[in-house]
This record gives C-alpha cells, sequence and structure tokens, in this order.
C-alpha cells in the first residue's frame, strides 16, 4: 500500500519549516552572512542614511497603525482585569502618547521579521536572524536589523504576510472592528517571539515573553474549547521552541571573531616583511632561516626560503596563516575581506551617530528607538 506523504510518524523528526518552504535541496539553502546586508550603510552621506531610515520606520509604522490601538485597548483591558482582581480598580497607569506608534512599529517590524524568517531573500539564501527594537548599529553581531533591509523588501514581506489585511495596512483603510480578541492574542504572541529574538537567551527573564506564554499555558490547559485549547498549546510549543538554539544559523563570521584573524595576519605581515627583506638582501641563507623559524615556528625549512623569494609579504603571512588556522586560502581571503567590510561599516554607523547627534531630540529617539546604548558622542575637537 502506498503511503500518504507529509505529515512524519511520531517520534520521526519533521523536515524543518525553513526547507519545504523552497525547491531547492537542504545542503544548497544557506544564510547570508550579516556583514554583507549591514554593508549598505558605507555607501550614503549621512544625510541621506537619515532620510532612508526615517522612510523605512514611516513603511513599517503605518503597517502596523491599524493593529496598534486594539491591541493597545487589549492590553489595558487585561491590566484593568488584574488590577480589579487584586483589589485595586481604577489604578491604571497612563500609557505615553507615543506609545501608539511605537507599538506601531514594532508591530509592522515583526510582519517583516516573520516572513524573511521563513522565505528566502535571494535563491538559496536566507537572511540571518532580524531584531526589531533598539539602534540599528546597536544588533548582535550574529543578527540584522529590521532598518538593514530596503524599502521595496520591507513593503514585500508587508504585502506578503499579511496578504489583504496587510495591504489595507499600508494604506490605512482597515476597520479596527475586525479584530477579535483572539486575533490580539495572536498579536501579542508574535511580540512574544519578537522579544525572544531580541534577547535570545535572556527572554527568559521577560515579564512580556512570560506572561504571554503563561497566558498560552492556561488556556491550553483550560481552555473549554478544544480548538482554542490545541491553539494555546501550539502557541506555547513555538514560544519554547523559539528558546532552543537554532544551530543552523549559529554565525562564525562575526566582527568580535574576524578581528583575531586580522590580529594574527597583521603580527605575521609584520614579521614577514622583516623576512622579505632579509631574503631580498641575503636570500635563503642559514641565519635567514634561524630568524623565519623565530617568526613563523620550527617547522620552517630552506625549501619554504627558496618559495618566498618569489612571493610578498603579503603572501608569506597568508600561507603562515592558512597553514596555522587550518583555513583554505579562500577562506582566509574571505574572512579578511569581510573583517574590512565591518570596519567600514563601524565607522560609517560613528559618522552618523555623530551626525546624528546635531538633530532635535525627537528625531533621535524615533531613529534610536528603545537603544540598548545611547549614540556615541561627537569627538572633541583638538585644542
Amino acid at each position: 500500500m502506498t503511503k500518504k506523504p507529509g505529515r512524519a510518524r511520531r517520534g520521526q523528526p519533521a523536515s524543518p519549516r525553513r526547507n519545504r518552504l523552497t525547491s531547492k535541496p537542504a545542503s544548497r539553502v544557506r544564510t547570508a552572512l550579516p556583514l554583507d546586508v549591514r554593508y549598505w550603510i558605507t555607501e550614503p552621506p549621512v544625510e541621506e542614511i537619515h532620510t532612508e531610515l526615517t522612510r523605512r520606520i514611516e513603511i513599517l509604522e503605518q503597517a502596523g497603525e491599524p493593529l496598534a490601538r486594539p491591541l493597545l485597548d487589549l492590553i489595558l483591558s487585561l491590566i484593568r482585569n488584574v488590577a480589579t482582581a487584586f483589589g485595586h480598580p481604577g489604578n491604571i497607569p497612563e500609557l505615553p502618547d507615543v506609545a501608539e506608534r511605537a507599538l506601531a512599529r514594532i508591530l509592522g517590524a515583526n510582519l517583516v521579521a516573520r516572513y524573511w524568517q521563513e522565505h528566502t531573500f535571494e535563491p538559496g539564501l536566507f537572511l540571518p536572524t532580524i531584531v526589531t527594537l533598539g539602534a540599528p548599529w546597536g544588533a548582535p553581531p550574529d543578527t540584522i536589523h529590521v532598518l538593514d533591509l530596503p524599502v521595496p523588501r520591507i513593503q514585500l514581506a508587508i504585502c506578503a504576510v499579511g496578504g489583504e489585511e496587510a495591504k489595507k495596512a499600508l494604506t490605512g483603510s482597515s476597520s479596527d472592528s475586525r479584530w477579535t480578541a483572539s486575533d490580539l492574542f495572536q498579536i501579542q504572541v508574535a511580540t512574544a517571539h519578537a522579544t525572544s529574538r531580541e534577547l535570545g537567551p535572556a527572554a527568559v527573564f521577560d515579564q512580556w515573553f512570560l506572561i504571554t506564554l503563561f497566558l498560552c499555558l492556561m488556556h491550553a490547559r483550560y481552555n473549554p474549547s478544544k480548538k482554542g485549547a490545541r491553539l494555546a498549546a501550539r502557541d506555547a510549543n513555538d514560544l519554547l521552541d523559539a528558546l532552543r538554539p537554532d544551530l543552523s544559523r549559529r554565525m562564525t563570521r562575526v566582527p568580535h571573531r574576524l578581528s583575531d584573524t586580522v590580529t594574527r595576519f597583521e603580527d605575521l605581515h609584520q614579521k614577514a616583511v622583516e623576512v622579505h627583506e632579509a631574503l631580498s638582501a641575503s636570500g635563503p641563507s642559514r641565519p635567514v632561516l634561524s630568524r623565519a623559524r623565530d617568526c613563523f615556528g620550527g617547522r620552517i625549512d630552506t625549501r619554504d626560503l627558496t618559495r618566498w623569494t618569489r612571493m610578498s609579504p603579503h603572501q608569506i603571512a597568508s600561507e603562515v596563516l592558512v597553514a596555522e588556522s587550518h583555513l583554505s586560502a579562500k577562506a582566509l581571503r574571505d574572512q579578511l575581506r569581510l573583517a574590512a567590510k565591518g570596519k567600514e561599516i563601524e565607522d560609517s554607523w560613528e559618522a552618523f551617530q555623530t551626525h546624528l547627534l546635531t538633530l532635535p531630540e525627537e528625531t533621535r529617539n524615533r531613529i534610536t528607538f528603545f537603544p540598548s546604548e545611547p549614540p556615541a558622542s561627537p569627538p572633541t575637537p583638538a585644542a
């Protein structure tokens, strides 16, 4: 009898969702390097960067605006219920005026992050984890920020994830009355997922994440509807799964690791210059061999010196580092290229932060958006 395709048997791992969304085999699907995605910041001047970031923020806010007010009303309702249960009815804190706009931006950003988590950015290429809070220059090194994405990609994700509702969100024409309490709770679950992406393992200490997980567990156990209990159980499992490490997206070529390679290469290059100068003056003699062994280790022999006479110091340093790090020559070139990119990105963001300090406070706050650290102070002019 022919078995029906689809669901895996109990005890057998199902195929990762990511692999089912592409026609390419799993071995040909990879994740883009964060530094390659972030490199856009090095091209435009700081004034254009500010304009581009503002445009991306406006699109995110516009997408989440129809959902923000009903979700805020739901949050206030939950707070009232909790306050009443503890004997403090009416003691509801006032939300700041910018709360609705900030929540709209979070909702729009979560739509984009969710879409690109499950779809290829280019054929066979997924994006790294996308964070949605904080300043774009403060994203963890193995992630990208939602503001690193170009406007067309943001719009594509918003329209694709929400279907007709997302398209209405982009134009602001949807009605708040269409969203039920169940729909809004699913939005709360989505924001809890965003929190886990943002904080990683530290999400276990976040109150919003824990409250959402608690509500899912309670509904899964006590919901009078079997369908509601199943939905809550699925949400609870998804939130718990979000805490598990995803080694398929583990990044090794991140700035702090690449900097170690660059530091070692620069040290070897300086020694290679000295050895190369000695070779040019004396050839592969015994004193030069002794000096090369002092610089690069005792396994250097006269055959290496003879070969190095036809090479540049850069090539000599590369050969030595390839041998000691067990990398291929191509992998080493890629790491050094990415390290140079990382330095350019860091310098570009520092220049933009200096420019940002000259703008009004409201503008700075809108760009940084719950920053984990304040913008860099402008350099003190020399006396």
